[in-house]
């Protein structure tokens, strides 16, 4: 007699878990998951500079401004809006010259610069906080960089 009870509690305890989810189901058919304003911004840059390059040496020589070139391309995608946080992602593509000029003063004139070329690719987080159209905004970029 005790395992029949048993038995019918389990399934009457089964069939109320059972119509429990089917309800909860169709309930929460309707429920969005995320916070967001979504954005569709396909940015894309160019940037140049200059260079004004030393190096530390040990022991220490007497060194000169060696003069470098510096520029790149870059594309930033904005995908969303989350409060007040602009979220995109940002990869640049750059070239820059480094290195050091030697400043001998022996009076013959004699000189030695290093010119070293990189090419940078860093791929960055662009988070910003402020007006989107004509107005101040804040903002941290941050990621890995690659250099070869």
């Amino acid at each position: 007699m005790q395992g029949r009870r048993d038995r019918k509690n389990r399934g009457n305890i089964i069939r109320k878990y059972l119509l429990t989810s089917i309800l909860l189901l169709f309930i929460t058919t309707g429920v969005n998951a995320q916070i967001e304003q979504p954005r569709r911004v396909l940015e894309i840059g160019v940037a140049g500079g200059l260079n004004l390059n030393k190096m530390d040496f040990q022991p220490t020589i007497r060194q000169k401004l060696l003069n470098g070139a510096n520029g790149g391309v870059s594309l930033r995608y904005t995908s969303e809006k989350y409060f007040s946080m602009i979220c995109a992602a940002q990869l640049e593509v750059n070239f820059a010259q480094r290195g050091w000029e030697e400043d001998f003063d022996d009076g013959t004139g004699n000189s030695y610069s290093r010119t070293l070329n990189y090419i940078e690719i860093p791929l960055l987080a662009h988070l910003s906080w402020g007006k989107e159209e004509r107005g101040f905004q804040f903002f941290i970029n941050g990621g890995p960089q690659f250099g070869f």
